[in-house]
């Protein structure tokens, strides 16, 4: 944990929309997730519509899940994503711009939503090599044609702005390491 930003992943238990403090655009994501979705377990990829939800596209990734490896592989990046990481890593593994110590981490939160289909939510700082102080908070939930196996990941991460200008005078600076 960074200074008091970092909480556990949570699990969504039986499709649970994020906690009430999480940025309202995650709600508005996983809303549009649930709605798409109808009474499966998670949507297809056929069934999402970049054009329903438009004032969300900057900030969304789409990670594909694949049998060998590299086993996540983006997609998709929105534009204010690939801003907060620096690059744009669509067509990169999953990891690649990871600081290597944080590697594992980011990883398992890949492997928990395609092995066993749920959702996760988190907020945390990134913990990419080129911005490892932005607070932030981040939504993934399963996609995939049959209800027992995960063939994409849609995320969306937004900067915890609250966060950062509670702890820090100016939004976005980074913090001071000690």
């Amino acid at each position: 944990m960074m200074h008091g930003i970092a909480m556990p992943v949570l699990i969504l238990a039986d499709n649970a929309p994020p906690p009430p403090t999480a940025d309202k655009r995650l709600h508005a994501l996983h809303a549009y997730w649930t709605a798409i979705r109808g009474g499966r377990r998670f949507p297809a990829r056929a069934d999402f519509d970049p054009i329903d939800i438009p004032a969300l596209l900057p900030f969304v990734s789409l990670v594909e899940v694949r049998e060998g490896t590299p086993r996540f592989v983006y997609r998709v990046m929105g534009t204010r994503l690939a801003e907060l990481l620096r690059r744009d890593a669509t067509g990169q593994a999953v990891g690649t711009g990871v600081k290597p110590e944080e590697l594992e981490s980011v990883l398992s939160r890949y492997h928990r939503v395609a092995d066993d289909g749920v959702a996760i939510y988190h907020r945390d700082r990134l913990q990419e090599e080129a911005n490892d102080y932005t607070a932030i908070d981040r939504l993934m939930l399963p996609m995939g044609d049959r209800d027992d196996k995960v063939e994409l990941i849609l995320g969306i991460v937004v900067r915890a702005e609250k966060e950062i200008s509670e702890r820090y005078p100016r939004a976005g600076a980074r913090p001071h390491k000690a």
